[in-house]
């Protein structure tokens, strides 16, 4: 496994790489969780010592109440909506945050 691209640094100073090619392009070893900077590594992470790309949270709900017209999405966790109903496009009446 070899990648011929150019990192594109940040400067001749900042080697830290920003090359697209380069983002989640790498092999996740759970023994390495963090970079030389010790930011967190994703799964996949980015190739070379710098995680560069963002590390995307994604936060689930279940939903509740679910019918052919929407559902009632109950929050939990850190920064979660406390409830939402969801309703399709022809029932706007319906889609709203409380």
């Amino acid at each position: 496994n070899s990648m011929n691209i150019d990192p594109v640094f940040v400067s001749a100073t900042d080697l830290h790489p920003s090359a697209a090619g380069l983002v989640k392009a790498g092999t996740y070893l759970p023994a390495v969780t963090s970079d030389y900077a010790s930011v967190n590594r994703t799964d996949p992470p980015d190739v070379g010592a710098y995680q560069f790309s963002t590390n995307q949270v994604v936060v689930t709900t279940a939903a509740t109440s679910v019918n052919n017209t929407g559902a009632t999405l109950i929050g939990a966790g850190v920064g979660a909506v406390g409830g939402a109903m969801i309703g399709n496009e022809a029932d706007k009446a319906n889609c709203q945050v409380p």
